[in-house]
């Protein structure tokens, strides 16, 4: 039986593979040891011990104005990032992609005096991949169309170096966030 996460890829495919019956002879492939093993199986193992280990399970941000932020996160992450709204309460909403999420909550009136800025202590933007360079230069136009300022527009498409291909922009809280090509 199973004894623990050190056991090597395949012995924990041929666990799995051993004590959880999925029989559709479409969904299996060869591991290294051209043992057949059911693929929603191995996914499921690469999930679990590959993928999740020191991944980022979500990000939660405190927002000046919760229908601004809903507004703006609501048309990046959902429209233009494939994100899905995971939750909704009345101090706050989240976004899923994959198994991170991002949670913004509304800040309590008494900590607003204080507005963000990326320069101090805490955090100074979020980055999210996005598929290719024309992709960029299609949401610096919509970005453009929204009113949203572009930052670094005099080094804009790479204001991150000769070989960085990106546009950096601001959301209502002035929280810098960047689509980054590969």
């Amino acid at each position: 039986m199973y004894k623990s996460l050190k056991q090597s890829p395949s012995d924990l495919l041929l666990f799995f593979y051993k004590h959880l019956s999925e029989a559709d002879e479409s969904y299996r492939f060869k591991n290294i040891r051209d043992t057949m093993v059911p693929l929603r199986v191995a996914q499921r193992v690469k999930d679990v011990v590959f993928m999740k280990h020191g991944m980022v399970h979500h990000i939660e941000v405190f927002v000046s104005d919760l229908e601004k932020t809903k507004e703006f996160w609501g048309w990046l992450l959902e429209e233009e990032l494939g994100y899905k709204r995971y939750q909704q309460w009345e101090e706050g909403c989240s976004w899923k992609l994959g198994e991170t999420y991002i949670v913004f909550v509304q800040a309590n009136e008494r900590f607003l005096d204080i507005k963000y800025h990326r320069s101090r202590v805490g955090l100074n933007h979020l980055a999210f991949h996005v598929e290719s360079s024309k992709y960029v230069d299609e949401m610096t136009d919509r970005l453009i169309e929204k009113g949203i300022t572009i930052l670094y527009k005099d080094k804009h498409p790479y204001a991150g170096g000769p070989n960085y291909y990106a546009v950096y922009f601001e959301d209502p809280d002035r929280i810098k966030v960047e689509l980054v090509a590969p």
